[in-house]
């Protein structure tokens, strides 16, 4: 592809294009300027072979016409008009490339060190994005830190606390079992202490039991006696009054009344006997009822044992 070659009409910098992009407006990478590159169309100098402007006559850099019709004029013209024409131009020439180059340094200059301030501004703006960056980072290192630090403390707390609550519970659970263990022995202790009282109260009565039956032997005994003499008695009773009859119906009139009263007498006598016996039989027996009577209230007097306390 064919290139041409020019300079920007700002900075000077010299910059090769596409022929098919002269006639289009392009910007100078240098210092940034638009414009159309079919201006400043570069041709080369015949004579020393630098780029010149395609509409020059004359080279900028050796002095000397490119063009022959130019140069035949000049020729034909006088030599030392041409001479001072051409010393002052070289001197113009000088001066402007002269403070072009030197305006061109200076811009040049201008951009690098706006580039270099550029550049250390980026670099500064990068330091402090950096420095923002790990203040960031450190930040939030040290905000983990302090949450596990929370954490750890929180999760100390909650097992103290657990830990507290455990031996709260196994105290209180001692406690209690020593209250009851306490409590089990004073139940045992009264319960001894009430089976012994029971115990002591049942002797007792039993004691007072056993006089009272012996009691009751002898009156059984007594009775057994009386029952002996009562029945003798009634027996003679018996005969008495059969011995009273008979002689009353056989005999006579005189002896009956003396033999009457006889038997009659004898019949008296065994009767009283029998009733002093019986008298004596029922108060033994009514004797017997009465200890008796107290035995079966002494046997309710008795105070059953206490149930044993469950353990």
């Amino acid at each position: 592809m064919e290139m041409f070659s020019f300079r920007c009409p700002h900075c000077g910098q010299e910059l090769q294009c596409e022929k098919q992009n002269k006639n289009l407006r392009i910007g100078c990478p240098a210092c940034r300027a638009e414009f159309i590159p079919a201006d400043t169309l570069m041709k080369k100098c015949p004579h020393c072979g630098k780029l010149i402007r395609h509409a020059a006559l004359k080279c900028q850099y050796c002095g000397k016409f490119v063009d022959n019709a130019m140069l035949k004029a000049a020729h034909s013209s006088g030599g030392t008009s041409n001479w001072w024409r051409n010393l002052l131009g070289i001197i113009l020439l000088a001066a402007l490339l002269g403070g072009g180059w030197f305006g061109w340094r200076k811009y040049n200059a201008q951009l690098q060190a706006k580039a270099e301030r550029a550049e250390l501004e980026r670099q500064r703006q990068a330091e402090r994005e950096k420095a923002a960056r790990l203040a960031r980072e450190r930040k939030l290192a040290e905000e983990k830190a302090r949450l596990a630090e929370e954490n750890r403390r929180r999760e100390e707390a909650r097992l103290a606390r657990k830990r507290q609550q455990e031996e709260e519970v196994a105290r209180r659970k001692a406690e209690e079992a020593k209250r009851l263990e306490a409590e089990k022995k004073e139940q045992m202790y009264r319960y001894e202490i009430e089976v012994k009282s029971c115990e002591a109260f049942n002797a007792g009565i039993d004691k007072k039991i056993a006089e009272i039956q012996r009691k009751c032997d002898v009156v059984k005994v007594r009775m057994k006696s009386k029952k002996r003499e009562l029945d003798r008695a009634l027996e003679r009773e018996e005969n008495s009054r059969g011995i009273l009859v008979k002689k009353s119906s056989f005999s006579s009139s005189n002896s009956r009344s003396n033999q009457s009263s006889a038997v009659g007498k004898a019949y008296d006598a065994a009767r009283k006997q029998r009733r002093d016996v019986q008298s004596e039989y029922n108060l033994l027996d009514e004797e017997l009822k009465n200890l008796e009577s107290k035995i079966e209230e002494m046997q309710q007097q008795k105070k059953p044992l206490p149930k044993k306390p469950a353990l």
